[in-house]
C-alpha cells in the first residue's frame, strides 16, 4: 500500500508532505496506470544585454524549454501507456501529443506540456518487472504550474 502523504519532523513541527503516490501521469486525456517516476526539467536561457563601455555583464530572460523522463511498468492492458510508447513509431510529424503531470491527489496542482517523444527504452531483467523508460522534449507553452 502506498501512502499519499507522510509526516516528517521539520524544525520541531510535524509537517505533512505529499509522496509520489499523490501524483499521476496522463497521456492526452488518459491516466497512465503504472508509472514509477517522472522527471521534468525546466530551463531558461539568457540573452546578453551588455553594451560597449559597461564594466559588468547584464542579461534578460530568454527562451524557456523543458525536457523530461518517465519510467513505466510495461503492462499490455494499460492502453494509455501503450499509446505513449507507440508515439516513437508514429511518422506523422504534425501530430501533437500532451502529457500532464498531476502533483497531488486533488488534481488542482499540475503541469501540462505538448511533447515530442525523443527516446524509448525497454528493460527486461530476470525476476524483475519489465519497465520502459521514455524521454521527451516539450514543445510550446506549459499549462499549470507547481
Amino acid at each position: 500500500m502506498q501512502l499519499a502523504r507522510i509526516e516528517i519532523l521539520i524544525d520541531d513541527y510535524w509537517q505533512v508532505i505529499p509522496t509520489s503516490a499523490s501524483g499521476s501521469l496522463w497521456y492526452n486525456t488518459q491516466r497512465i496506470g503504472r508509472c514509477t517516476n517522472v522527471n521534468i526539467n525546466i530551463a531558461r536561457s539568457t540573452f546578453r544585454t551588455t553594451k560597449q563601455g559597461d564594466v559588468d555583464e547584464t542579461f534578460i530572460k530568454g527562451l524557456r524549454s523543458a525536457t523530461g523522463t518517465a519510467t513505466l511498468f510495461y503492462d499490455p492492458e494499460d492502453s494509455a501507456a501503450i499509446s505513449l510508447l507507440r508515439e516513437m513509431q508514429d511518422d506523422n510529424i504534425a501530430k501533437q501529443v500532451e502529457i500532464k503531470l498531476v502533483l497531488d491527489e486533488t488534481g488542482i496542482r499540475y503541469t501540462q506540456y505538448p511533447i515530442i517523444i525523443t527516446q524509448v527504452g525497454v528493460s527486461v531483467a530476470y525476476g524483475e518487472a519489465q519497465t520502459c523508460q521514455i524521454e521527451f522534449q516539450a514543445t510550446g507553452r506549459m499549462v499549470g504550474g507547481f
